[in-house]
């Protein structure tokens, strides 16, 4: 809907509610319909702020009623957090239905018995130093970037998620990105680095940054502990820089 803006995006919208937001199994559908609009168009406005600098009022939709960011937010970084024990097979790269019912941590004990001894090492290696920076930020002495490569099948995907599911676990603020659209459908909660860090397609040295200093987007990243990125790329240095308050953006 941000891409395309259809002219007929309310009607869309009406049409697809009780699929984004089905109702209670047996109950009529038209007794909640109106809370649970506005309930979408709450999740949808976060993420048009968080994603893409935008809002519903901006693409077209309903202005979502009582809309609170901050628990929002709080919601987001708190999903998944079950401590039911999975039981059978299934791996970390399983459907979000699956992730929520058995729990982040639950999934991080059964994905770790499935890895081979180099990537043991690796993951505890990488969370060893992730705790280390979560509780001394400030020392620089601490490693802070790790590259893994190799093959396809080795078993990288199941490293990247095993760690987002960690984090997830111990509630650490973590921003999974990839450079490509097809392998950030790997990730748990990946999306591609130009959309979670609204970065232009096309950057010049002058291209001003899409970050407002003292954005929400902003502060989530300047909180964040750990980013993953499965595909080295190097984008332009300006292409992640805040843009300072009270400069204003080309893009909106």
């Amino acid at each position: 809907m941000f891409h395309n803006e259809p002219a007929d995006i309310r009607n869309i919208f009406d049409t697809v509610i009780d699929r984004l937001v089905p109702p209670p199994p047996d109950a009529e559908p038209s007794h909640d319909r109106e809370a649970r609009r506005q309930r979408a168009l709450n999740r949808i406005e976060y993420t048009l702020i968080t994603t893409f600098h935008s809002s519903c009022e901006a693409i077209g939709l309903y202005l979502p009623q009582n809309y609170n960011h901050q628990q929002l937010e709080a919601e987001e970084e708190h999903i998944g957090d079950f401590t039911v024990t999975p039981e059978g097979g299934g791996h970390v790269g399983d459907d979000g239905q699956e992730r929520g019912q058995r729990g982040w941590q639950a999934v991080v004990d059964r994905d770790v018995q499935r890895m081979r001894p180099h990537q043991r090492e690796a993951y505890d290696q990488i969370m060893s130093s992730v705790r280390e920076v979560h509780r001394d930020p400030l020392n620089q002495n601490i490693q802070r970037c790790f590259m893994v490569e190799g093959p396809g099948g080795v078993g990288k995907t199941l490293l990247n998620n095993t760690l987002i599911a960690m984090c997830k676990a111990e509630r650490l603020t973590i921003i999974p990105t990839a450079s490509t659209g097809i392998a950030s459908t790997l990730m748990l909660g990946g999306a591609t680095t130009h959309s979670s860090l609204w970065i232009p397609i096309d950057l010049e040295n002058d291209t001003l940054s899409r970050l407002d200093a003292h954005g929400p987007l902003a502060e989530k990243i300047k909180s964040a502990h750990p980013g993953t990125h499965p595909r080295v790329v190097c984008p332009n240095r300006d292409s992640t820089r805040l843009r300072p308050p009270g400069e204003e953006s080309h893009w909106r």
